[in-house]
């Protein structure tokens, strides 16, 4: 229930959505159909084939490792974190559905305080 199969078409789909969102520049193909692409101000989008249950746990030591590493400033160092909106996406359902339900997890993340991942409805 939780596979994300990912095929070309939409792949294709996201890719147009990113264009329409001025993002054109900012899409990068990962290795076999994945991508990654700037979403928003400080959103991006990562479509990928892969289990939601093995996506969560892998997010989440993302999520982890960017809060715990500091970056650099001339004045010393800043802390940084990450909201993360996941959804499990299949062939035949509405590409634009999974990508609006991933962003309402996003927003809905970032309202409770951010820096967490969370699994959105499909």
């Amino acid at each position: 229930m939780n596979q994300i199969s990912l095929a070309q078409g939409g792949v294709e789909l996201a890719h147009k959505r990113t264009r329409k969102r001025g993002a054109e520049s900012h899409v990068i193909y990962l290795p076999g159909d994945d991508l990654l692409a700037r979403w928003g101000g400080d959103e991006f989008l990562v479509v990928q084939e892969l289990e939601v249950d093995s996506a969560l746990p892998t997010l989440e030591r993302a999520r982890l490792a960017i809060r715990g590493t500091p970056i650099g400033i001339r004045a010393g160092s800043i802390s940084t974190s990450v909201s993360i909106g996941v959804v499990g996406w299949h062939a035949g359902q509405p590409l634009d559905e999974a990508l609006a339900q991933a962003d309402r997890a996003l927003y809905r993340a970032k309202s409770e305080g951010g820096d967490v991942v969370l699994l959105g409805d499909l």
